[in-house]
């Protein structure tokens, strides 16, 4: 795990800031960069499916990179109380600011918590749009990303656990069964990437920030969040 996190690290780290000097290029260059997000979560759509077309949907590991790029972006304002105000819950509720990443028509439509909530009864105004966008938009990657990959974890190490003791079964040894060893290396790089420690710390203060931004939210804006 220890060499293959290192090069991912590597990786991950020139991804980072090739971003952030876009991003902080200024107005034009970050609206692109926000832009091809956007795009990204529009075409994967179908990442969350319980059964996911793999030939309509991005790679895993470029959907998880996407996610780790977001969340250091959003790193600035996670744990800073002055700026954590400026996340906008009417963000997901503004089809011109989310263009349609948050969409609630058609077969796209993502669910909410209410029903039938609430519109919005004033136009979205944040007083910054780039930190909402920026918020919201890496909620939608974990969505796509992280979810799908720990649920496909557990299938892996199911299958691993079935690959090793079939051989056994016959007398073999399965630590050399050719299948049980394409499961486990396959388990293992899924591990390197969604368990590494740095971004599992991001995660986690990703989450409890969405949790004290659920808690002050009034009910209209918490029956608008998606589910």
């Amino acid at each position: 795990h220890r060499g293959l996190r290192s090069q991912l690290g590597v990786y991950q780290t020139a991804l980072n800031a090739l971003v952030k000097s876009l991003i902080t290029a200024g107005p034009e260059p970050r609206g692109k960069v926000m832009e091809w997000f956007k795009d990204a979560f529009l075409v994967n759509i179908g990442a969350a499916a319980m059964r996911v077309d793999r030939s309509k949907v991005s790679k895993q590991t470029t959907l998880i990179n996407i996610t780790v790029t977001l969340l250091k972006l959003c790193e600035p304002f996670l744990t800073n109380e002055k700026k954590v105000v400026l996340i906008d819950p009417d963000f997901v509720s503004s089809p011109e600011a989310h263009g349609g990443v948050y969409t609630t028509e058609g077969y796209d439509a993502v669910t909410r918590l209410a029903e039938n909530p609430p519109a919005l009864t004033t136009p979205y105004n944040p007083k910054n749009s780039f930190i909402p966008q920026c918020f919201f938009f890496a909620a939608r990657s974990i969505h796509l990303s992280i979810i799908p990959a720990l649920e496909m974890h557990k299938q892996l190490q199911r299958h691993s656990s079935r690959m090793y003791h079939r051989p056994e079964e016959r007398g073999d040894n399965g630590r050399t069964d050719p299948e049980f060893n394409q499961f486990l290396a396959r388990t293992l790089t899924l591990e390197v990437t969604i368990f590494a420690p740095e971004f599992v710390t991001d995660y986690m203060t990703f989450c409890n920030t969405m949790s004290g931004l659920l808690l002050r939210v009034s009910d209209d804006q918490l029956a608008r969040m998606p589910e």
